[in-house]
């Protein structure tokens, strides 16, 4: 398995986090910090949803959003894992490094890759042809359009209006008959041609599926802009 680049620093912090239930319903609450990174944080003893949903994180008077990446039950204890979708903002505060391994995984055993630009970019990307689903991260607007070529480091996607460059967003591939989920941010912009996505966040699990894809070819796999 991969390492991340950004190491945590174990440490316990009390945070407020919000955002809405499963219900549609607000919800702001209490948690402990186990670990925080530059990137993310491992919280403790919280119910906070499920992977995919984006929170508010409160500390001391700094506020950010995250994306739930997995959440475990051990017992009756609860972990969760989150990743910033503001990497820019510091929210904690100490002083964390920037670079180096770190052999932090959950206990199921998956283990997300932060997503290093030079290795990343070396990895060649094939052409194919395949449905795209993008939104801006924390919202509810989606745009579609169609990936035109594919590594397990990013990919661009051809579509009429693209965000700026830095705009994080979430993505959906199509895979066959399945839908391949995966967190990205825009690096370059071709206007009104589409954008280079570089991934940004990935389990061992998504570099497979994403190698599967390739392998598949450029064939079609799904609408480009649904009506």
């Amino acid at each position: 398995m991969g390492k991340r680049k950004a190491p945590r620093k174990d440490v316990e912090l009390e945070v407020r986090i919000f955002g809405l239930d499963n219900s549609g319903k607000p919800f702001s609450k209490i948690a402990l910090t186990l670990d925080v990174s530059r990137t993310g944080a491992r919280l403790k003893d919280v119910d906070i949803g499920q992977p995919g949903d984006v929170i508010g994180l409160q500390y001391g008077d700094r506020k950010t959003r995250f994306k739930v990446i997995w959440v475990e039950s051990k017992g009756e204890r609860r972990e969760a894992g989150i990743v910033s979708l503001e990497q820019k903002r510091r929210i904690w505060g100490l002083d964390l490094p920037e670079t180096g391994a770190d052999d932090f995984k959950s206990a199921a055993g998956d283990e997300p890759v932060l997503s290093d630009r030079p290795e990343r970019r070396s990895q060649p990307r094939k052409a194919l042809r395949t449905g795209a689903k993008v939104k801006n991260d924390g919202k509810r607007i989606f745009s579609w359009g169609t990936c035109l070529d594919l590594s397990p480091g990013g990919c661009f996607i051809q579509t009429w209006n693209p965000p700026p460059v830095g705009t994080h967003l979430d993505i959906t591939l199509k895979a066959g008959d399945s839908e391949l989920e995966l967190l990205g941010v825009v690096r370059n912009v071709k206007p009104e041609k589409g954008m280079g996505i570089e991934f940004i966040e990935l389990f061992d699990e998504d570099i497979e599926r994403i190698k599967a894809l390739v392998k598949t070819g450029p064939v079609f796999a799904g609408p480009t802009n649904p009506t």
